[in-house]
């Protein structure tokens, strides 16, 4: 649990990290083929269409916030960038990344309103059987807590070298916090 978090973000380099990185890359996706295969079952199985009404202009300021809340990840653009091979190709995988994920989010949600019509719920598995919602759940969550040591790597670079004289923090040390908290 909390140890976890609190000692593999101390690992000097990210590819060490990349396990943990790929763990949570695959139980978002699980996460997300689930709530897309439900909300495809819902749409599917729902004989008189849901009822849908056009969104208004108030909503707006809403959707924005949902919108800057989902590419909260800004501060892993410049580690990301300082560890290319390649600079020049920075620019051209974040704008390819960015409308990839953008289409991944537009699709998320249009299949969960045409599912669902005004009965969506803010939250999405809310929408489903509670089984099937408890599956997302932990998937999503563990996905999270994967990701939160990538997300710190560039804290604990700052904070490396006042810990290394604290606690004497040393390659072997590292090994052990990277055993002990998977």
């Amino acid at each position: 649990g909390l140890p976890g978090l609190a000692l593999l973000p101390q690992i000097r380099h990210p590819k060490h990290l990349a396990y943990s990185s790929l763990v949570a890359d695959v139980c978002n996706l699980v996460g997300l083929l689930t709530i897309f295969s439900q909300d495809a079952k819902a749409l599917a199985s729902s004989s008189p269409a849901p009822e849908r009404r056009e969104a208004s202009i108030s909503l707006l300021p809403y959707f924005a916030g949902v919108a800057i809340y989902c590419f909260e990840g800004v501060g892993m653009i410049l580690p990301i960038e300082n560890s290319m091979q390649d600079r020049k190709k920075f620019v051209p995988v974040l704008l390819g990344t960015i409308a990839s994920v953008t289409s991944i989010y537009i699709l998320f949600g249009v299949l969960g309103y045409l599912a669902f019509g005004d009965e969506t719920q803010e939250i999405v598995t809310l929408n489903m059987h509670s089984e099937v919602a408890n599956f997302v759940k932990v998937s999503l969550c563990l996905a999270l807590y994967c990701t939160y040591p990538l997300m710190l790597h560039p804290w604990a670079l700052r904070t490396r070298p006042s810990l290394e004289v604290c606690f004497f923090v040393s390659d072997r040390m590292e090994t052990f916090m990277f055993l002990i908290s998977i």
